[in-house]
């Protein structure tokens, strides 16, 4: 069974599913909300419903990334191995969940990349550059960086 894992899924992310989905391997999407484009979900991918994604204010958006990166983890840790996973930077946090379980479970996984962290938060005006989250990442990224 693949993994793929987006907590709010744009029409180029429902044809990369659908194309998993012709794989004939089993295929979940662990999702918070689907965007619909002009091609629906195939009726073959099960859904894992979790916490939507909130833009309201900057608050929102780290509450809701960190519910449903808090339910990813916990769905990783105790649901059947899933032969790989794909994952979106969309929640940030999901990538350390799937780096650390994944490695603990010793599943593949495979990053998708739509922002780039935390140089995306430094220009949303998140983070600062002495943020120590900025700082961490910026060490574990140093060929990817670009804020000042």
């Amino acid at each position: 069974m693949l993994l793929l894992v987006n907590q709010h899924v744009v029409p180029v992310f429902t044809d990369i599913v659908n194309a998993f989905s012709t794989t004939g391997e089993p295929v979940r999407l662990f999702v918070g909300d689907v965007e619909q484009g002009p091609v629906p979900l195939s009726p073959k991918i099960k859904r894992i419903r979790s916490c939507k994604y909130v833009r309201k204010s900057a608050f929102t958006r780290l509450v809701s990334w960190l519910m449903f990166s808090i339910h990813y983890m916990g769905y990783l840790l105790f649901s059947p191995k899933p032969s790989a996973i794909l994952v979106v930077t969309n929640p940030p946090v999901s990538l350390l969940v799937t780096f650390l379980v994944a490695r603990l479970r010793r599943i593949p996984y495979y990053v998708l990349v739509y922002d780039l962290y935390p140089e995306a938060m430094f220009q949303a005006g998140f983070i600062t550059t002495n943020n120590l989250l900025f700082r961490f990442w910026q060490r574990m990224n140093p060929a990817v960086s670009m804020a000042p």
